[in-house]
């Protein structure tokens, strides 16, 4: 009678295993298929979904003075992976946090909080970005972040594109992205779709609060780790910082710890169906130098263990403190995609951006430091 219960007990394990394996080599296939299509057309639903969206950011921005916060031609959302009546939104809050890196940002966030609270074993981040996510953009003539003429804004053909930071914001820490065109949303918005509407019953679940905090808590972990290493900002300036770029280069030159080895298992990271977030925080350092004086005027250091947004650059330049003069960006690591076309958006305050380490990972790439034209903020590797 055991021999018979032990025997059931294997073969159910190994149609299970069977039954998993057949599930990710047919994931696996899909996945190469998908690479081979062209830009992905928004169903109906998908553009219903948006018109939702819209609204969502509408009802909660009426009455806001503030003008970033009333636009409503910038909007993202996402549908949740196991519940497609959750509809995830967010919006734009400052012209470099636009509704897609809110998004982004804020999802990730939203799962860091829940594994933190406990409410989830693990830290689903990469589980909410692996779908694809939607841009919708009312009134058209956008090809950057910046609004374009009011003349530009009402020509209809042109096709509404993502910035280069939006774009590199979703190949760091999404998975797939989809503009939905201003004529397509109006193709839904003239239907009579009220009976629809009330079927579909979308519960709307506004992250960009969450992308807020993820911002806020990342510059308190950077900023009391520096403090854990060098004191306090204000008096750490003028005492115990790396006095210039070569001694910030040699005081940090054994934290850039990600190897070649490392590198190479990004890319076997990004085949893997099931991601969760590292275990710790990348161990890279971003400073500020001012050229009048030579001096490093402030230091991140990387938070991403929960939130993959959190670079030590991003952690840096959204907080730093501007100044007339120019500053060169030090960076134990070269620049992701991400975090170079960031470094592009302040290139009036930086002279140049300096790396210790080189990133032979895929995400550092064709950033938009090392495919930018002449004249533009560049980056080189520090003369060790």
């Amino acid at each position: 009678m055991m021999m018979t219960t032990s025997s059931s007990s294997s073969h159910d394990e190994k149609e299970e295993k069977e039954e998993k394996s057949l599930e990710s080599s047919f994931r696996r296939k899909k996945k190469r298929r998908s690479k081979t299509k062209g830009p992905h057309t928004a169903t109906r639903e998908e553009k219903k979904a948006g018109k939702f969206a819209r609204e969502h950011v509408a009802d909660f921005t009426n009455g806001i003075g503030d003008d970033i916060a009333n636009r409503d031609d910038d909007i993202a959302f996402a549908l949740d992976t196991h519940n497609r009546r959750i509809l995830y939104v967010a919006r734009r809050t400052s012209d470099i946090q636009s509704s897609t890196f809110n998004l982004i940002c804020g999802l990730r966030e939203l799962a860091f909080e829940a594994k933190e609270s406990g409410r989830e074993k693990r830290n689903y981040g990469d589980t909410k970005c692996r779908e694809r996510m939607f841009v919708v953009r009312k009134g058209g003539g956008r090809e950057d972040d910046t609004r374009c003429l009011e003349e530009e804004a009402k020509k209809k053909t042109k096709v509404l594109t993502l910035s280069e930071f939006d774009r590199a914001v979703v190949k760091v820490g999404h998975s797939k992205v989809c503009v939905i065109q201003e004529e397509e949303m109006e193709e839904v918005e003239n239907e009579n779709d009220d009976e629809g509407r009330e079927g579909v019953g979308y519960e709307c679940v506004d992250v960009t609060e969450f992308s807020e905090r993820a911002l806020m808590r990342g510059k308190l972990e950077s900023d009391r780790m520096i403090e854990d290493e060098f004191g306090r900002a204000e008096e750490a300036q003028n005492s115990s910082y790396p006095s210039d770029a070569d001694a910030f280069f040699v005081r940090f030159s054994s934290n850039s710890n990600r190897s070649q080895e490392e590198s190479k298992g990004d890319e076997e990271e990004e085949e893997k169906e099931e991601r969760f977030e590292r275990a710790s925080h990348r161990n890279v350092v971003a400073a500020l130098r001012d050229d009048a004086t030579g001096k490093i005027i402030s230091l991140a250091k990387n938070t991403n263990g929960g939130n993959k947004i959190l670079h030590a650059e991003m952690n840096l330049l959204l907080n730093h403190e501007k100044t007339r003069t120019k500053k060169t960006l030090l960076v134990t690591l070269q620049c992701c995609r991400m975090c170079a076309a960031l470094s592009q958006r302040y290139a009036n305050e930086l002279s140049e951006v300096v790396y210790l380490r080189a990133d032979t990972g895929p995400l550092a790439k064709m950033t938009a430091l090392q495919i930018c034209e002449e004249g533009k903020l560049r980056e080189r590797k520090h003369a060790e």
